[in-house]
């Protein structure tokens, strides 16, 4: 899976996270994954950092292949913090010449669009130790 977690997305430049803020973030730590017959979700909330969200949906292509799209979107309470991100993200999406990934950036949101291998029980399984490792970082004080 080529996707990084929240932790990878939000501790570029977590040292310059600033009172800027144009989203109603909560100030509670959260972080939930759903699943339904065709789909597993996250989201997550940091506060201080920002959010998360990705939806991994299940597909077959027209051949009968199995596939997934992934569709994130990280809102970050720092605009330096949304840009860096950004740009990491667009140098990975550069790496995939196949145009299985997408990056579209505004304001402090970044989305991310892709096509991957995998099945929703390995995605279900990698937002659980995400949202886990996740929580006890921003317990332990390592996330800041």
């Amino acid at each position: 899976m080529k996707k990084k977690g929240i932790l990878a997305l939000l501790t570029v430049g977590l040292t310059m996270v600033a009172c800027e803020s144009t989203n109603d973030a909560s100030d509670t730590f959260s972080c939930e994954v759903s699943r339904t017959s065709t789909t597993v979700s996250v989201t997550e909330n940091v506060p201080g950092l920002g959010s998360y969200t990705s939806t991994v949906t299940s597909r077959v292509d027209d051949y009968g292949y199995d596939y997934v799209t992934i569709e994130s979107e990280s809102w970050f309470v720092n605009s330096d913090m949304a840009r860096q991100s950004c740009n990491s993200w667009k140098e990975e999406a550069a790496h995939w010449s196949d145009g299985s990934m997408t990056v579209s950036c505004s304001g402090n949101t970044v989305f991310v669009s892709e096509y991957d291998e995998g099945s929703l029980n390995s995605h279900e399984r990698n937002f659980e130790e995400m949202c886990a490792d996740d929580r006890a970082d921003y317990e332990s004080g390592r996330m800041y």
